[in-house]
């Protein structure tokens, strides 16, 4: 299975896992990382999780194509898929945008201020 995993991770806890891939040669698996859960959920809407819910193990889909799938205005979608490119969780291609994973791991943990 091609598993992506998106969580929010410090600057810390990335550098920590960079150096534990380059130490041991272990792979880490593929991670979309936030900085903060403001980030967070300021990026993965509950309209761009629809999204990547119906992306996830499809293959490339052009942004009409998503729009009609989630009865949505395509401009809204158009906007939406731009947010998602550059946080890293989709990607163009010649035929539309792609979301390359099978599956969504969600990894944070809230703790007490």
């Amino acid at each position: 299975m091609n598993e992506v995993t998106i969580g929010i991770s410090h600057p810390q806890e990335l550098s920590a896992r960079f150096l534990k891939a380059w130490e041991t040669g272990e792979k880490q698996g593929a991670r979309i990382n936030f900085e903060s859960d403001e980030q967070f959920w300021k990026t993965l809407t509950l309209e761009r999780w629809q999204i990547l819910k119906i992306m996830t193990g499809t293959g490339d889909m052009t942004i009409n194509e998503i729009a009609q799938q989630i009865n949505r205005d395509i401009n809204t979608v158009q906007n939406d898929i731009e947010i998602l490119c550059v946080s890293g969780l989709l990607e163009t291609t010649e035929n539309g945008v792609i979301f390359p994973y099978s599956a969504i791991h969600v990894d944070f943990m809230l703790k007490a201020a």
